[in-house]
């Protein structure tokens, strides 16, 4: 009789996000989270074709995690500037903590389909617009496209470890005094 794994997927996630952490991407396999994991290889199969898919479901969770912080932020700071140091914060550790992998899988995206870093961008785009609507002005008409450059830029930004927010938050106060 087969062995019955409670939450077998959390396991899965939970034992692939330790090793990715420890021992980092080129050293997730599917064989050593069945191993790790007390399960089949098949099993892991059951849920997941590939690392890369494990791999980005262990950083969507950890990003709608965070998401959820910023939108739970952003709803009761009506400082413009301190929604965008909150956000660049979460990304720092976002980024800091999956930098590496990130990195892989956005090269890797041109061979994978999997991963596509375009909806990353178009979520944080939909919190940096509301956050830009708290501004008032002419260049609003411009909404999507302002948004779309601060979530890239804080995001790359966020992504070096020797760049501070207050050097960006200078950036952003003129583009935004231009809109207000």
């Amino acid at each position: 009789m087969p062995k019955m794994i409670d939450n077998a997927e959390n396991l899965i996630l939970s034992t692939s996000k330790s090793l990715l952490e420890r021992e980092g991407y080129k050293n997730v396999t599917i064989r050593r989270i069945a191993g790790l994991s007390g399960i089949a290889g098949g099993t892991v199969y059951n849920y997941y074709s590939s690392k890369d898919e494990i791999i980005l479901r262990i950083m969507i969770n950890e990003w709608e995690m965070i998401r959820n912080e910023i939108l739970c932020y952003i709803n009761t700071e009506e400082n413009v500037y301190r929604c965008f140091e909150f956000i660049y914060n979460r990304l720092r550790s976002f980024t800091g903590a999956y930098s590496s992998t990130w990195k892989i899988m956005i090269k890797a995206q041109n061979d994978n389909s999997i991963y596509n870093h375009e909806e990353y961008y178009k979520g944080l785009n939909i919190i940096i617009r509301s956050i830009i609507r708290k501004c008032q002005g002419p260049l609003l008409n411009e909404l999507n496209f302002l948004a779309d450059f601060i979530g890239r830029n804080i995001t790359a930004y966020a992504m070096e470890e020797k760049n501070e927010y207050k050097n960006l938050e200078m950036v952003l106060k003129k583009v935004l005094e231009e809109i207000s």
